[in-house]
């Protein structure tokens, strides 16, 4: 097909193309994805409880490429995905506790007094919206990673917090080293009710990367 894009210029898809090692690499926000990136070309992460990392998302050594271009390339496809619970925690983290002006980018219209109440950051986020038109950073992880049948597209996924040490050893066998990027201190717990609305919200992710509530 001599129509076929095959290079992301916006960064839309979020899949970035490796071919000195053979991998394409799906990111999925707030899934370890800056961590991963640094490691793949071979970026030192300078801080890691930074809350900017622009200069491992637009490193000279990225080439992010279009879906169909990952499928056809002929490098292996890969992701790193974390369980819905521990996701939303991360942005919460990041954007609510850390970075609260950030918040704005989730939602123009969120209150930034209330943004550190974190029922009123999932209910504000969550309730009553169509998740697939939300900002990326909490978009279901089946929209970076599957077809429009919802069929998964890379083959090798790892969770980055359940198979971290494999996803470790996988990447060094590249001779990459895994930092931390992100990491906050901070611990935050979900009540029932919290996690009750995570589940309704993205249980198409519960349901196909067998996530248990």
């Amino acid at each position: 097909n001599l129509l076929m894009i095959k290079y992301d210029k916006g960064k839309f898809f979020n899949i970035t193309q490796y071919p000195d090692y053979n991998l394409n690499y799906w990111g999925v926000t707030k899934c370890g994805c800056t961590a991963v990136k640094a490691a793949l070309i071979k970026q030192k992460i300078h801080d890691e409880s930074s809350t900017d990392y622009y200069y491992v998302h637009h490193h000279i050594n990225l080439t992010y490429i279009t879906p169909e271009y990952a499928e056809t390339n002929g490098l292996h496809n890969f992701a790193v995905i974390r369980h819905p619970y521990l996701r939303i925690l991360a942005l919460y983290k990041h954007f609510a506790l850390r970075d609260t002006e950030r918040c704005l980018e989730l939602d123009s219209t969120i209150n930034l007094a209330r943004v550190h109440n974190l029922t009123y950051f999932i209910e504000h986020l969550l309730k009553d919206r169509n998740l697939e038109e939300c900002n990326h950073h909490f978009q279901p992880i089946y929209r970076f990673l599957c077809d429009q049948n919802f069929n998964i597209i890379p083959k090798l996924i790892y969770d980055f917090d359940a198979t971290l040490h494999s996803l470790t050893h996988f990447l060094s066998v590249h001779g990459c080293t895994l930092e931390r990027a992100n990491v906050s201190n901070i611990s935050v717990e979900l009540n029932r009710n919290q996690k009750k609305l995570i589940e309704e919200h993205y249980w198409s992710d519960f349901n196909l990367f067998n996530y248990e509530e």
